[in-house]
């Protein structure tokens, strides 16, 4: 139900009860924004000499 409401746009809020707490959470849409990946820098790892 969460990502079916989240891919709506709408938020999606969590509730969790446990002995302790009652715990409450919100997810809210976003947006993805796609890589450019032609523009990304191609680097060789970095690696360590320790």
């Amino acid at each position: 139900m969460a990502v079916q409401a989240l891919r709506r746009g709408q938020l999606y809020a969590y509730e969790l009860d446990t002995p302790a707490a009652r715990w409450r959470w919100t997810a809210y849409p976003v947006s993805v924004l796609p890589l450019p990946l032609d523009h990304l820098p191609i680097e060789p790892p970095v690696r360590s000499h320790i």
